[in-house]
């Protein structure tokens, strides 16, 4: 990868800052996403044991719909009944879209919940 330090001075400063803001907001999405995972578990916890469908303050509301499961497509069992062709052939090309990445490489290896289910759901 090469260093900022190949580009022009202002781009430099440019990329260095707007790399320095991604990184800073990844930690602060993260922060984000906990806090609310610990209100939502809580808000079900209070509901749960109240043996309350949901709860309401105002214009607040919470719907308690309890643990929810939904159904995916599993390769592996799509493989025991179709053949690999068939399955290769069904594949299509998504729309263009934007693959980039900012870390901060010294940070352990940021966990991506989203393509875990994927990966769940392919099994």
């Amino acid at each position: 990868m090469p260093l900022v330090s190949v580009l022009s001075k202002h781009t430099m400063q440019r990329a260095i800052a707007l790399m320095q803001d991604d990184v800073s907001y990844q930690e602060t999405e993260r922060e984000l996403c906990n806090a609310r995972q610990a209100i939502k578990e809580e808000l079900a916890h209070i509901a749960q044991q109240s043996a309350i469908p949901g709860m309401r303050w105002g214009n607040l509301v919470v719907y308690y719909r309890g643990m929810k499961t939904k159904r995916t497509l599993s390769k592996k069992l799509l493989v025991e009944w179709l053949d690999v062709e068939t399955i290769n052939r069904c594949y299509k090309t998504s729309k263009e879209y934007l693959d980039l990445q900012v870390r901060d490489v010294r940070a352990p290896e940021p966990v991506n919940h989203k393509e875990e289910e994927e990966d769940d759901a392919g099994e």
